[in-house]
């Protein structure tokens, strides 16, 4: 496990993978979080938008949606709002 707090050697980009994977792990039924989701998750967690982060992984836009819909299915969730602030609640 990947320690976030404040005083931690950890980068940002490490946290915010473990964060996503420990919220997918305490929902029932759902062992992990394919890594291109992840890192999908990490780009939007960012700021970026769908298309900058399609660029960014060099992968279609269409499947950007895609790993972002499955996420929030996964999570429950409806809107990146959501994702952002499951993220931050991990974290404390």
């Amino acid at each position: 496990m990947v320690n976030c707090s404040s005083d931690s050697s950890a980068g940002a980009d490490d946290c915010v993978l473990s964060r996503l994977s420990q919220l997918c792990a305490n929902l029932a039924g759902v062992k992990t979080v394919a890594p291109m989701q992840q890192e999908v998750a990490q780009c939007v967690a960012e700021g970026l938008s769908y298309d900058h982060s399609a660029k960014r992984r060099q992968i279609k836009l269409t499947t950007v949606k895609d790993h972002i819909g499955k996420i929030y299915t996964n999570l429950n969730i409806r809107q990146r709002k959501e994702l952002l602030l499951q993220l931050r609640a991990k974290a404390r």
